[in-house]
């Protein structure tokens, strides 16, 4: 069924953007700094350190003061600030869809963009199964800011990440000084502690430790402390002179959060007094009892929701070398585990009898009650149990540079280096099936009987082992190993207006373990880029820039057919990764107050999942996006504004249907007022409908999110604020499936969240 689609030209809205920018900058200049910081250098996924107006990149940058502003409930909703990413944290703290530019995401999770800690990736890929990487990942008062680099140079400056490097950079110690505060949800249960200081040691070392605590229920009605942790990180850094330095970073996190997936409702958005915006799809007090593949039975309380640890160790040093060379040697090894238990809905509606019967029982009856639950509505439950054994993973990145004036006057900078990372994927899955109501904040489990009244699944507490209407897939185990090494290289040339470069990456990955099957093989493969800038004037640049990137395919292909399942040798060598290729024009403008960026892109993917819980299980496709984006922002006195805003249209190119979860427009407002001792600021973050399926059959609305967020400074060293997520309590779907029976199962915001802190300066 191809869609019939008013057409608009992307070329023109980027060159009526770039224009209504100059005009508006022209109108409105000022004498103050240009709100975008376009004159602040970048150090993510580029081939010399220059300022945005120099690089032929789009890349954004916020600082913690901004990021606080926008009221954000995790590190993926930081992303929501940023233009051509749509980051969906609908999942709680962790499991967040990430999109980048018109990119597909059939999975979930970040499949083209990679979360980083201070240069490094946190996982080697962004979309493993109950392993993502804004799970293992906090923000607190360690963060000193975000870059995040789209398309471009992210081809060749890392592995696995053609679309976006978000990268999460710490404070190290430059300032003396520190925080202590205490955060309390008003209208739900959350005590949050947060203490940062940093400074001095000496005349040549400094350091920097912070980090947080927290417990509660969380945002949404969970009837346990479903929140519960907390998180720590030091760094320690001696300067060496003349720029130089060693640095050693630690980080310990330990916490646990609800986990929030897909649950029915109707299409008018509740069913039988329950609230998507504030309850969820996990029975309170539910005990899991299961088989898992080895016939052992496992006893899981589901409360404990993503329970996540990790710890890492890494350190980085920048040296000068002999003639003119710079060495920058970066190492982290980190040790990551934990469960991941969630409820979700496969859409699976009826009476209770009915559906009783439909999986071979004769009544159903109310789990703690015993009440007959005859004529009751009730939905099919299948429980994501899931235990993480082992997502550890070691990576080093070191890179040789060094400058060279050229005999016409010009500026060249070379780079070589080597990445290596490896990544353990090794998990166990004992998934179950249970009978739901679809009555109260939360649904009650209903026991399917056997003739005799008793369970028909006499070895679990679901009535199934296995997710039911998913043909009883995914009680499984895995243990793998992926290696990755990539040597790459760049150059890059300046003179007088003009600033180009070009680097190339080779990634090889080696790949090992069993998924059911054995898993055994190489892939090679490369990715190139090259870009130029041209500054027509001190305010004003362009820039164009082509990249070819792979990203590997790694667990969602391991147990499919594209392994052999006697040798683990590939069988369909091209589902083993995706290619991209894409292509961009922009423009850099700053006019007194007044700053603009905007980025017309065009992409070509050939992308191969694999997903057991979709019918088919295989999906190889190629996709075509094309669209703008646009950052903008403006100051004027106590005023400030910042603006994004990204159209993309999109197909997959067999069908000329549009991609699941790919909107039109994406878009951000965020205007703050400061006056006195006060600060009032807020945040809008929309989008345009989108289809819940490659099908292009059920719609998903669009929705417009408001937060708010006040503070009032007590005194010099204390501040009181008061943030608001979700102001006017809307629904937005970020995550559908098919209808039935007048039921939709969907993962939606979260309703309003007031929070109320104090924060003290010293």
């Amino acid at each position: 069924m191809k869609k019939t689609q008013n057409k608009i030209n992307p070329k023109m809205i980027a060159v009526a953007a770039s224009l209504a920018a100059m005009q508006i900058g022209a109108v409105y200049a000022q004498n103050a700094s240009n709100t975008l910081n376009l004159e602040e250098v970048v150090v993510t996924g580029t081939a010399t350190r220059a300022s945005k107006m120099k690089q032929s990149v789009s890349v954004s940058t916020l600082s913690t003061e901004t990021i606080e502003m926008s009221a954000p409930g995790n590190s993926a909703e930081v992303l929501r600030s940023v233009p051509g990413i749509r980051a969906e944290s609908t999942g709680g703290e962790g499991n967040a869809n990430i999109n980048v530019r018109g990119l597909p995401s059939p999975d979930g999770g970040a499949r083209y963009a990679q979360y980083q800690e201070n240069g490094l990736p946190i996982l080697l890929f962004g979309d493993i199964m109950f392993g993502t990487a804004d799970g293992l990942h906090r923000v607190d008062g360690n963060l000193d800011r975000l870059e995040v680099l789209r398309g471009g140079s992210a081809a060749t400056f890392t592995s696995n990440a053609p679309g976006a490097i978000l990268n999460f950079i710490d404070k190290t110690g430059e300032e003396k000084g520190g925080s202590i505060g205490i955060t309390k949800g008003v209208n739900f249960d959350r005590t949050r502690y947060d203490m940062s200081y940093g400074g001095p040691i000496s005349d040549y070392t400094r350091f920097f430790i912070g980090g947080y605590m927290r417990q509660g229920e969380g945002v949404r009605s969970a009837g346990n402390n479903a929140e519960n942790g907390g998180q720590i990180k030091a760094n320690i850094t001696h300067d060496l002179g003349k720029g130089d330095y060693v640095r050693l970073n630690f980080k310990s996190l330990d916490d646990q959060v609800p986990m929030y997936l897909p649950t029915p409702m109707t299409r008018t958005g509740a069913y039988a007094g329950f609230d998507p915006l504030t309850g969820f799809s996990m029975p309170k007090g539910l005990i899991d009892t299961a088989t898992n593949a080895y016939g052992q039975k496992v006893v899981t309380d589901t409360s404990t929701g993503a329970k996540t640890k990790s710890t890492s160790f890494g350190g980085e040093l920048n040296l000068g070398l002999e003639n003119g060379w710079k060495l920058n040697e970066k190492f982290r090894t980190s040790s990551n585990s934990g469960t991941w238990v969630g409820m979700t809905s496969p859409n699976v509606v009826g009476t209770a009898q009915a559906l009783a019967t439909q999986y071979g029982g004769v009544s159903a009856k109310y789990h703690n009650s015993g009440a007959v639950a005859t004529t009751d509505t009730a939905f099919v439950g299948h429980l994501f149990n899931v235990s993480v054994k082992d997502l550890g993973n070691t990576v080093n990145d070191i890179k040789a540079t060094k400058s060279f004036a050229g005999t016409d006057g010009s500026k060249i900078d070379t780079t070589i280096g080597l990445f290596n990372m490896n990544q353990n994927i090794a998990m166990d899955w004992q998934w179950s099936s249970y009978l739901l109501s679809m009555s109260g904040t939360n649904p009650q489990v209903i026991d399917i009987l056997n003739a005799q009244g008793n369970s028909i699944n006499s070895s679990g507490s679901g009535f199934a082992n296995g997710a039911a209407a998913w043909g009883n897939c995914c009680v499984q185990s895995y243990s793998l190993k992926y290696n990755q090494t990539a040597p790459y290289a760049a150059v890059a040339w300046e003179k007088d207006k003009v600033n180009a470069d070009a680097s190339v990456r080779i990634d090889k990955l080696s790949a090992s373990g069993n998924a059911g099957n054995p898993v055994n093989y190489d892939l090679t493969k490369p990715a190139y880029t090259a870009g130029v800038n041209y500054r027509l004037d001190t305010n004003l640049s362009a820039f164009t820039r082509f990249s070819h990137g792979t990203r590997f395919n790694a667990d969602r292909i391991a147990g499919g057919d594209a392994i052999n399942k006697a040798t683990g040798a590939p069988v369909n060598t091209n589902a083993l990764f995706d290619s991209v290729d894409q292509y961009e024009i922009g423009a850099k403008l700053r006019e007194g107050n007044f700053s603009a960026f905007s980025t017309l892109f065009k992409s070509k993917t050939r992308i191969t999942t694999y997903d057991p819980t979709k019918q088919p299980a295989w999906f190889a496709g190629n996709y075509d996006a094309q669209g703008v984006e646009v950052e903008a922002g403006y100051r004027i006195g106590s005023f400030r504004v910042a603006a994004g805003a990204t159209y993309t249209d999109a197909k997959i190119v067999e069908t000329s249907m549009v991609p699941q979860r790919q909107a039109k427009w994406v878009y951000q407002l965020m205007p703050t007022y400061s006056t006195g001792d006060w600060i009032v600021g807020g945040s809008l973050v929309g989008t345009t409908s989108s289809y819940a399926e490659n099908s292009n059959v059920n719609l998903m609305p669009g929705y417009k999110i408001a937060n708010a967020f006040v503070s009032y400074a007590i005194d010099k060293k204390t501040t009181a604020n008061v943030s608001v997520n979700n102001l006017f309590n809307k629904i937005g779907i970020t995550e559908g499936q098919a209808y039935a029976a007048g039921y939709q199962s969907v993962r939606t915001t979260t309703g309003r969240a007031i929070q109320a802190g104090l924060k003290y300066n010293f």
